[in-house]
């Protein structure tokens, strides 16, 4: 062993040796709830979990199967604007379990949010959470939903009279332009992401693969944004391509796509096979992502747990929100050709 290595080990073994208290490996027993939705103004109903945390010092497993971590009977109301939405429990949700969820069906308490009910980017929320069995139960988390973001760049191709998807050459490097809401940029309060959707056939059995997101940003990267109310985002080549290729690798199935019509009349003629996203990512939501993401924190640092939860319970979680834009869009032949969606590479290819 080398000298400096024997140095450090018998320091850690003095150290080791002069301690005299006992390490706590838990901590006191106690009941904490766990709050979490992210409200979607383009969705017709809103999900919040909510859910009880037990930290306790025996085995966790054998206590969880005897112990329904759901919290059914509350009061849970939300507020905005002039409205107040009161939500029901339902017992049952399904989760895609493609995703890797663990266990198919969840719980969460549901509000409506359809027609004139409908949740309106750029307002704040509020949620409210009591119990009728105890009074002294009291918890709430505020979130402003983002302006929504636009898209501008890839844009459609004017074919004569109609309008057409843009063939985006993702085998190159690809600028992504959108349009904040000037609200937003004082201080930039709001992040954003972006993603590529790619909905296939897999032997007859439909599919939606997505590349992405991408790590939040608040400002442009790696290119520069038309003014200071757009936002640029350089996708490097061939990322999209590879991200997307390694959910069609299964030896034995055919994957296909429908890339028509490719061009129409009105945009919700045309093919959504393949399309870019960009989300906006709220206040708090994006602070609780870049607290948990091993993109932004060392997966060996001890991480403060963040939460916009407050109440008189002790509470974990986050209630946070989105807006987003989508613009259909299609690969070129050499992308389909990177992908593995034709078998001979077009002309200049590799």
């Amino acid at each position: 062993m080398p000298r400096r290595l024997r140095y450090i080990a018998w320091i850690g073994m003095l150290c080791l040796l002069s301690c005299s208290e006992e390490l706590e490996l838990y901590a006191p027993e106690e009941e904490i709830y766990a709050v979490y939705g992210v409200l979607d103004p383009d969705a017709d109903a809103q999900y919040i979990r909510v859910s009880r945390v037990f930290q306790i010092e025996a085995d966790a497993v054998p206590f969880a199967r005897s112990h329904d971590p759901s919290v059914p009977g509350l009061s849970v109301q939300l507020e905005g604007g002039t409205q107040t939405y009161t939500a029901t429990w339902v017992r049952e949700i399904a989760k895609d379990t493609s995703r890797g969820d663990f266990g198919p069906t969840t719980s969460a308490y549901r509000f409506e949010t359809e027609g004139a009910a409908r949740l309106q980017p750029g307002r704040r929320y509020t949620l409210h959470i009591r119990s009728d069995v105890d009074s002294s139960l009291y918890l709430t988390a505020t979130t402003q939903i983002p302006p929504r973001p636009a898209l501008l760049s890839p844009g459609y191709v004017r074919e004569g009279s109609q309008r057409c998807l843009r063939r985006v050459p993702f085998e190159d490097s690809v600028q992504v332009r959108f349009r904040t809401n000037p609200e937003s940029q004082p201080g930039r309060a709001f992040r954003y992401e972006l993603r590529v959707l790619f909905r296939f056939w897999a032997n007859g059995r439909q599919q939606t693969h997505h590349y992405g997101p991408t790590r939040l940003f608040d400002r442009s990267t790696g290119c520069s944004g038309l003014d200071n109310s757009t936002l640029c985002y350089l996708l490097p080549p061939r990322q999209v391509l590879f991200a997307l290729r390694t959910d069609l690798q299964e030896p034995g199935v055919l994957y296909t796509y429908d890339a028509e019509p490719r061009c129409g009349g009105v945009t919700g003629d045309l093919s959504r096979a393949v399309e870019l996203q960009v989300t906006a990512v709220d206040t708090f939501l994006g602070r609780y992502i870049l607290a948990n993401s091993p993109y932004y924190q060392s997966l060996n640092a001890i991480r403060t747990e963040y939460t916009n939860v407050t109440g008189t319970i002790r509470a974990v979680g986050v209630l946070g929100s989105i807006a987003y834009d989508n613009r259909p869009i299609a690969l070129t032949a050499c992308g389909e050709y990177v992908m593995g969606l034709r078998d001979l590479p077009p002309f200049g290819c590799e």
